[in-house]
């Protein structure tokens, strides 16, 4: 099945909501697409508290439906299927997905980040224990959880699991990166634990969970947890962009 459209955009995140907004208001035709509804990193933030309008703070996953409430109201065309490929070829972008080609004249890259994956050897019996978001692990209750990392993602997601869970956050050095406010957050929540310099070696199968091998100030350490979730950086989700495009001469990127 081909699909035509003036502008494709990739990555139905506030960003991509937000382009397909004005293009609708300007009456440009436009196709909004995204792996799933709930493709957006926001829906991971417990508390987004420097969106304008918002003084006293707005979960991440009431702002993205507040936000695709509108783009529904204006009747923007949506495809919620992976683009698997993207290229340019005699004028006209090409993009790819399991069951359709859709050609358009421009295209807006709204994909934002995937995650960065620490240098493990991760067994295929324990990755459903491993995540590298907060939004799959929101509905669990009563469980220990590791999460590594030491930036402002490290630390929200701690919190937002924290509600129903014990949490401990690993960081492999003694330097925060996070937002003063969320340490404070951090330190007043009994459910969280902080550990410094402290670093994954690796991790096993232990019994219905997992056991984290670990190295604490230069000691061996084990810690028993359900769930690992790793928030030690992204990087710019674009594997499906043709190398060619990628090196482009003229072409932008957001």
């Amino acid at each position: 099945m081909i699909l035509r459209t003036k502008v494709l955009i990739i990555g139905a995140g506030p960003a991509g909501m937000a382009a397909a907004i004005q293009l609708k208001r300007y009456g440009i035709d436009t196709l909004l697409t995204d792996r799933n509804k709930t493709g957006s990193l926001l829906k991971n933030a417990l508390l987004i508290e420097n969106y304008p309008g918002y003084p006293a703070g707005i979960s991440g996953i009431k702002l993205l439906q507040k936000i695709w409430n509108h783009v529904e109201k204006l009747k923007i065309n949506t495809l919620f299927e992976e683009i698997t490929s993207l290229s340019f070829g005699h004028g006209t972008y090409i993009a790819q997905t399991a069951s359709k080609l859709i050609e358009a004249e421009y295209v807006i890259i709204a994909t934002g980040t995937k995650a960065l994956l620490p240098e493990l050897d991760i067994d295929d019996s324990i990755k459903k224990f491993i995540a590298c978001e907060v939004y799959p692990l929101i509905e669990l209750k009563d469980k220990r959880i590791l999460v590594v990392g030491a930036g402002d993602a490290a630390f929200d997601y701690a919190l937002n699991l924290s509600r129903n869970n014990k949490i401990i956050i690993l960081n492999r050095g003694k330097t925060l990166k996070c937002l003063a406010l969320l340490k404070e957050r951090q330190e007043k929540n009994h459910n969280i634990t902080y550990l410094q310099q402290t670093r994954i070696k690796y991790a096993i199968k232990y019994k219905n969970g997992l056991k984290a091998h670990c190295t604490h100030r230069k000691k061996s350490i084990e810690i028993d947890t359900d769930y690992l979730l790793f928030a030690i950086g992204r990087k710019a989700a674009l594997d499906f962009m043709d190398d060619k495009l990628l090196t482009r001469k003229g072409s932008t990127q957001s």
